[in-house]
């Protein structure tokens, strides 16, 4: 599991709600940048800041799980 860093443009986030499990929300979206967007998703208390975020500059943390970046903090700048 490695750790990322990335600062750039929320977009597009797409929230949803999981009705069976542990988790009861999840976002999906991009972080773009000058060169490049990324695919990232968001589990609980982190998808409804990446919701409230949409469309604002923001840096994350996160980790590659699965070929996906998981975020496990972001904060708008």
């Amino acid at each position: 599991m490695n750790e990322i860093y990335i600062m750039g443009k929320l977009v597009n986030v797409e929230y949803l709600f999981i009705y069976k499990g542990k988790h009861t929300s999840l976002a999906k979206g991009y972080i773009e940048d000058e060169k490049q967007i990324i695919s990232i998703i968001a589990i609980d208390e982190i998808a409804d800041k990446m919701y409230v975020n949409n469309n604002k500059l923001v840096i994350a943390n996160g980790s590659f799980i699965n070929n996906k970046i998981i975020i496990k903090e972001i904060e708008s700048i």
